[in-house]
């Protein structure tokens, strides 16, 4: 079973996070963590619990889908969407890192990696794949499917990318 969270230890499921939207790895075949959820148990400003989702409190429960965390109440439960694995299905995890102090190398790697993404995302990125990335030399993905599903939608690619780089870029899979 999965249920779309944070990426992070420090990220709690129901605080800013998720009432920031919620972006997850798993956001590209499942959503964002709001889309997840089918109802928070809110402590208002005047020491009231209710439950907020689609039928009861509908106005809150879309106020605490995208309106900050605190902001509307204390959210003390949350009921999310969870969401099965397909038969033959596991994550592959590729991670990518190129840690230099060279600032050329780091600028070169930096412009290739972008350069890449924005031609990947041109021509479509399968919705299985999901991840993090940042400019400071780490890129992780995940992928819900077969080894070779994840090699011929993207690691190959990757892998092509890497060959034509510095040495100093070492992808791990």
């Amino acid at each position: 079973v999965n249920v779309v969270g944070g990426g992070a230890l420090s990220v709690s499921v129901a605080g800013g996070w998720l009432q920031g939207g919620g972006l997850s790895a798993m956001t590209p075949t499942h959503g964002l963590g709001v889309d997840n959820v089918l109802a928070f148990d809110v402590v208002l400003a005047d020491g009231s619990l209710v439950v907020a989702d689609e039928c009861s409190h509908p106005d809150l429960f879309w106020a605490l889908r995208g309106g900050g965390g605190g902001t509307f109440g204390v959210v003390t439960k949350i009921h999310y969407r969870a969401h099965s694995n397909p038969t033959n299905s596991r994550y592959v995890a590729c991670r990518v890192s190129f840690q230099s102090s060279d600032n050329t190398i780091r600028e070169s790697m930096t412009d290739a990696w972008i350069d890449f993404m924005v031609d990947k995302s041109a021509t479509g990125i399968d919705r299985r794949w999901g991840g993090y990335w940042n400019l400071l030399g780490s890129i992780t993905f995940w992928f819900r499917g077969s080894m070779n599903d994840a090699e011929t939608t993207l690691i190959n690619d990757i892998k092509a990318l890497k060959s034509s780089l510095s040495p100093d870029v070492k992808p791990s899979f």
